[in-house]
């Protein structure tokens, strides 16, 4: 399933495009411990957390990411969307917690109703 896909699927709030909406979306990674995530997450999946800090992009940009979901209604600030485009990040924002994420996450890349 594509990040495009999986976004219009669980209808999350577009903040930043990034460089490939047509990317392929391998599995999730949850967590808001920075280094716990660079260690632990794997390319192209998709990262659910609360973290809004412009480091979020980095953390992204180094593992390989697909794409950022905010969780809880956060959102990212204006710098930190400018600096998600520049980078080419997709950032997402959901009304979703962090845990029905996850579920509709996995049901959907699983081919079953998120």
């Amino acid at each position: 399933m594509t990040l495009q896909e999986l976004a219009r699927a669980l209808n999350w709030d577009i903040q930043s495009e990034g460089a490939s909406p047509e990317a392929s979306v391998s599995g999730g990674y949850c967590g808001d411990l920075l280094s716990h995530v660079l260690a632990s997450a794997k390319p192209g999946e998709v990262w659910i957390t609360i973290q809004h800090h412009a480091n979020i992009i980095a953390v992204a940009q180094v593992v390989g990411l697909a794409g950022i979901v905010l969780a809880a209604g956060v959102r990212a600030t204006d710098a930190v969307v400018d600096r998600a485009r520049t980078a080419g990040v997709p950032v997402f924002s959901s009304s979703d917690t962090a845990f029905a994420l996850a579920g509709r996450i996995e049901r959907a890349l699983a081919g079953k109703t998120c």
